[in-house]
């Protein structure tokens, strides 16, 4: 099963799908609440989650899933790809990552392994990852923040402001200026120039 709210994404990429032999798509869903439906309905071996769909947090649909129905294997499938997104992806039950800009094969070789019941992790992040959050690393700075805030991190820290980062994630400017705040005080930052140059730090974003 895919889930990606960009329809032209999602089409294009079960299209490409359709040619191997040894998989089927069941489904397609664009929300958190299809996904959640069409899991419970259909019940499929491997979904490919992208974790960026509107309202509601994708690492908290993909924690539901693998909590509800064990048989169905995660892979997150998301244009970050960074350790922070892949620590919270694999905490929330994923058994696979991958880059949306990853050539379609690797997302086919994902689909392959978590379907033998194998873990896969993209090669450009395997060795920080397993420094940094399975090899007794660094601490964690947003070992605090919840998914959403993590979201709402990334965004500001692009530039993007309250409202528009309100219509992304089909929330209140209410709501993301209280994810704001907490933010400031979980970090133990000042303003968005500080949320930025922390996200810069950490490697969420490039400078």
């Amino acid at each position: 099963m895919v889930a990606d709210d960009h329809d032209i994404v999602r089409k294009g990429f079960v299209r490409w799908l359709d040619q191997y032999d040894d998989m089927r798509v069941l489904a397609e869903a664009r929300s958190g609440v299809e996904v959640m439906r069409l899991v419970e309905q259909l019940h499929p071996d491997v979904l490919i989650l992208d974790i960026m769909m509107p309202g509601r947090d994708g690492l908290d649909i993909a924690r539901d899933v693998c909590t509800r129905f064990s048989r169905t294997a995660v892979v997150v499938f998301t244009g970050f790809v960074d350790a922070y997104t892949a620590q919270r992806a694999f905490r929330a039950g994923a058994v696979g990552f991958v880059e949306k800009t990853a050539p379609v094969e690797d997302v086919v070789t994902a689909i392959r392994c978590v379907a033998r019941g194998q873990r896969y992790i993209p090669r450009s992040l395997e060795a920080v990852f397993a420094q940094r959050y399975l090899g007794g690393g660094e601490s964690d700075p947003l070992e605090a923040v919840t998914n959403r805030e993590f979201q709402v991190l990334r965004y500001l820290a692009q530039g993007m402001t309250n409202g528009e980062i309100a219509e992304k994630l089909t929330i209140s400017v209410r709501t993301v200026d209280g994810h704001r705040q907490n933010l400031l005080r979980k970090l133990q930052l000042r303003n968005n120039a500080d949320l930025a140059r922390f996200a810069i730090r950490v490697g969420l974003i490039q400078a």
